[in-house]
């Protein structure tokens, strides 16, 4: 496996068995993963949330973002209702907040530019909860500073 770019904030994100065992239904609730019951997947994924991804994905984890897959014959209405819906299961998920701004946008332009910017902004004021989050907060503070 080729090496990986480190993240810039490792250690930052630390994780017991029993705190993500806690947060695991805040940190999934967005991809509804159930919590593994084998302890090697859970330390991957430990590591994954610490922002040690390569690691995580040696371990045979699925590294990064839920990646919506538009097909050729899908429709924007249907992109942004899905997207609406993933909103009302996990209000608070950044990666939920930019993926929603960047379909907003993507279509529209300048007319959805206001609703897309009111995501980013909230978006960067939250407070990440692990390494992911961490990349998109991260994302969303410098784009909105330039």
């Amino acid at each position: 496996m080729a090496k990986w770019t480190a993240f810039p904030h490792l250690g930052d994100y630390r994780f017991e068995t029993s705190c993500l065992r806690r947060d695991w239904d805040r940190l999934h609730a967005g991809d509804a993963q159930l919590l593994p019951r084998d302890d090697a997947v859970l330390h991957a994924w430990i590591r994954y949330h610490a922002g040690d991804f390569q690691a995580a994905a040696e371990a045979g984890l699925k590294a990064g973002t839920l990646i919506g897959d538009i097909t050729h014959g899908a429709k924007k209405e249907t992109a942004l209702r899905l997207f609406q819906d993933g909103r009302k299961l996990h209000p608070v998920s950044a990666i939920a907040m930019i993926e929603y701004a960047n379909a907003l946008v993507m279509p529209e332009g300048d007319k959805k530019m206001k609703e897309a910017t009111k995501l980013y902004v909230q978006c960067a004021r939250g407070k990440p909860m692990d390494a992911m989050e961490r990349l998109h907060v991260d994302l969303t503070r410098a784009e909105l500073a330039d």
